[in-house]
């Protein structure tokens, strides 16, 4: 799994399942003294960030997924037709 800034995640947590968004990847120390990846996390639903240990372990353990983003845009004539539709992916 490729986690990046911008990328939208779902987890696991206490508070339940939630979605964010990803604003920033540290490196940095955690309680044992290792230098780990820390994910800053925007909720979606509060606004709020939260920071998340991105080991391997940590994030199977939270359920950590990517969720992909699916927009459908149509080209509509003056008239009304629909000339053309597709869909992005991201």
């Amino acid at each position: 799994m490729r986690l990046t800034t911008g990328s939208l995640v779902q987890w696991s947590s206490a508070a339940g399942i939630l979605v964010g968004t990803i604003t920033r990847i540290d490196i940095d120390l955690n309680g044992a003294g290792k230098m780990v990846p820390w994910i800053i996390i925007k909720r979606i639903d509060t606004g709020t960030s939260v920071m998340i240990c991105g080991t391997d372990d940590n994030l199977k353990g939270m359920r950590v997924r990517i969720l992909e983003l699916e927009e459908e845009y149509e080209l509509v004539s003056s008239d009304g037709t629909v000339i053309d539709s597709y869909t992005v992916r991201y």
